[in-house]
């Protein structure tokens, strides 16, 4: 998706308040298109972004456990990914 990408190049240039904002966009777009996939996404996107770049461990691993449902609900391999994320991140996942 486009506008995680966004997020993405500007997480990378340090502009942060501006990746911030793009990452709770899309998973505000994917809520509305009812996009689980997209929602999954963001969540994992946005879950690492905010224990990495602002500290918030706490809605970040919120985040993360949710990506993980997502993907495990729809069976995609990104769950390897997002529980092995979250644990490098200091996220206990409950299932």
């Amino acid at each position: 998706m486009v506008i995680i990408q966004l997020a993405l190049t500007a997480e990378i240039q340090e502009e942060l308040d501006y990746s911030e904002k793009r990452f709770r966009e899309s998973l505000d777009i994917g809520n509305k298109l009812q996009n689980r996939r997209i929602i999954a996404i963001a969540h994992l996107e946005l879950g690492r972004f905010l224990i990495e770049k602002r500290g918030n461990h706490d809605e970040g691993c919120s985040m993360l456990n949710s990506a993980i449902y997502y993907f495990t609900e729809m069976k995609l391999p990104n769950r390897e990914k997002a529980t092995q994320l979250a644990y490098k991140l200091g996220c206990s996942y409950s299932s």
